[in-house]
């Protein structure tokens, strides 16, 4: 699970390979992506709030432009 202030929802990887974005101000999860081919073990903010990266037990890492979300 990520929260970052400068973010305006939490993010949370979970074992059914998707990451999902909640909306903190209606708890509703707006966004759900099915982005690795094992559960998502953790999550970050890299270098600025708008890419956030993911890690797996498939072994893979990948980056997201959360602008787009």
């Amino acid at each position: 699970m990520l929260y970052n202030n400068d973010l305006k929802y939490l993010v949370s990887g979970h074992e059914d390979h998707k990451i999902r974005f909640c909306d903190l101000n209606t708890g509703k999860i707006y966004k759900s992506l099915i982005c690795h081919t094992d559960a998502v073990t953790d999550l970050c903010v890299l270098q600025n709030v708008y890419l956030l990266a993911s890690v797996s037990h498939d072994g893979s890492m990948r980056t997201w432009d959360i602008r787009k979300f």
